[in-house]
């Protein structure tokens, strides 16, 4: 009986210290994954600001996944810059997002982002 015993107690403490283990390892991903976010969104708000609007006008895309889907915002940009470039960031950006929000077991309020029905160019600005 003694011997069931401790084996169970073992079982037990290896079953706690594995779980925190994963644990520990989703923490250090999901900083991981953060700081990547960080640097990521920081690349687009520059590429997005380093053109001013014109007479070609502005456009919108989706920005960040929520958790329960769709995006947190929509991102206003200038038609003439690089938007090839812009789209790519933006779904390397969204993808670690959602892993983020696996990672994290994130959660959100579900509404849902709507575009802008309408972006005007003001001072060089996609407003």
């Amino acid at each position: 009986m003694k011997k069931i015993h401790v084996l169970f107690v073992g079982l037990l403490l290896l079953t706690l210290f594995g779980n925190f283990q994963c644990s520990n390892q989703n923490d250090q991903d999901a900083s991981a994954i953060a700081a990547e976010m960080q640097v990521k969104k920081q690349a687009i708000l520059q590429l997005i600001q380093s053109t001013p609007c014109n007479e070609s006008g502005c456009s919108a895309i989706g920005f960040g996944e929520k958790p329960c889907g769709g995006f947190w915002e929509f991102l206003r940009y200038p038609n003439q810059i690089n938007v090839q470039q812009l789209t790519q960031l933006v779904e390397e950006y969204n993808n670690l997002n959602k892993q983020y929000n696996i990672l994290t077991n994130a959660v959100s309020d579900c509404s849902l982002a709507l575009p802008p029905a309408e972006i005007n160019c003001v001072n060089g600005t996609c407003e």
